[in-house]
């Protein structure tokens, strides 16, 4: 499997600081954003949920789990390989807050509701902290938005280990089928995620070494 790294038009980095503490970091066009997320907070936001919600976005993946606490689905008549499917549930907004004790900062990601894979999502940012009020809208392409947030955990689970990652964020914990997904839509290997049936006839498979490659590839 051929990975390459490619540039990004936005970087995005993620310092888990411990006692219950993470930090994140936005660059992109000469802005430079910053986050804190509190781990700690009953119910809250974490850095996982964007992750989460670039992965639900891809109307590609097969995951049919509809988390409608963080998606907005909108739903319609499409054509799909050359048939008119109605009431296809196709994700069109997301949104979530990190809470920072007593600030804050919301995200609120949106898309176009069709079946492109290859689409703009546009970003809008509230920062509120104290009686400072910022807001910052941005448009990014789908796999550039994927790949920064892929590049962001690589470069964490390389320096901290997935157990080192679930301590240091007072037990946050990295969904691995969302970063191979995200990261094989980064690197144009989409195919690393598609399966095949199991030859015993129950279940599918995927191929493990191709994933491990695309785990501990550098971006």
């Amino acid at each position: 499997m051929l990975l390459q790294k490619r540039d990004c038009p936005l970087e995005i980095e993620l310092i888990p600081r411990g006692a219950g503490w993470t930090h994140v970091y936005l660059t992109t066009g000469g802005e430079r954003l910053f986050f804190v997320i509190s781990n700690i907070m009953p119910g809250g936001n974490q850095f996982s949920d964007l992750a989460k919600a670039l992965y639900f976005f891809s109307p590609d993946q097969d995951d049919y789990s509809y988390p409608h606490d963080l998606i907005e689905y909108a739903d319609g008549t499409f054509d799909v390989d050359g048939e008119t499917r109605d009431y296809i549930l196709i994700p069109f907004r997301a949104k979530f807050t990190w809470d920072e004790e007593p600030s804050y900062s919301t995200w609120l990601l949106e898309r176009e509701p069709d079946l492109s894979p290859d689409f703009t999502v546009k970003l809008h940012i509230e920062i509120q902290r104290d009686e400072d009020h910022k807001e910052y809208d941005f448009e990014f392409l789908y796999k550039d938005l994927c790949y920064a947030v892929a590049k962001a955990y690589t470069t964490a689970l390389k320096e901290y280990g997935f157990m080192g990652y679930h301590s240091s964020t007072y037990t946050q914990d990295i969904d691995v089928n969302h970063l191979l997904y995200l990261k094989a839509v980064a690197l144009d290997c989409i195919g690393v995620s598609e399966w095949n049936a199991h030859p015993s006839g129950k279940g599918e498979v995927t191929k493990f070494q191709d994933e491990l490659e695309l785990l501990l590839f550098d971006m």
